[in-house]
């Protein structure tokens, strides 16, 4: 899971979108727990169910989009990450 973080928030810092797909729910909440930790979960959306999940999602979406608006966020930050 430590390289998926690193993988993600490095392509995040670099203002790329990433999509993490797996079967196994328990793995997808390590990750969201893992960045929640790192502050990063502000760029998570997280979606088991489509339908159930949509207005959640959408609401996290326009949420950070109105986040967006307040703050400046450079492409050339860097993201330092440490091993757990």
């Amino acid at each position: 899971s430590q390289l998926i973080i690193n993988l993600t928030s490095q392509a995040v810092a670099q203002g790329k979108k990433v999509l993490i797909i797996s079967q196994k729910r328990v793995a997808l909440e390590v990750l969201s727990a893992r960045f929640a930790s790192l502050k990063l979960n502000s760029f998570i959306g997280f979606v088991e169910d489509e339908e159930e999940d949509r207005t959640t999602l959408f609401a996290q979406v326009l949420d950070r989009i109105e986040s967006a608006e307040h703050c400046s966020f450079h492409l050339n930050d860097q993201v330092h990450l440490q091993p757990i």
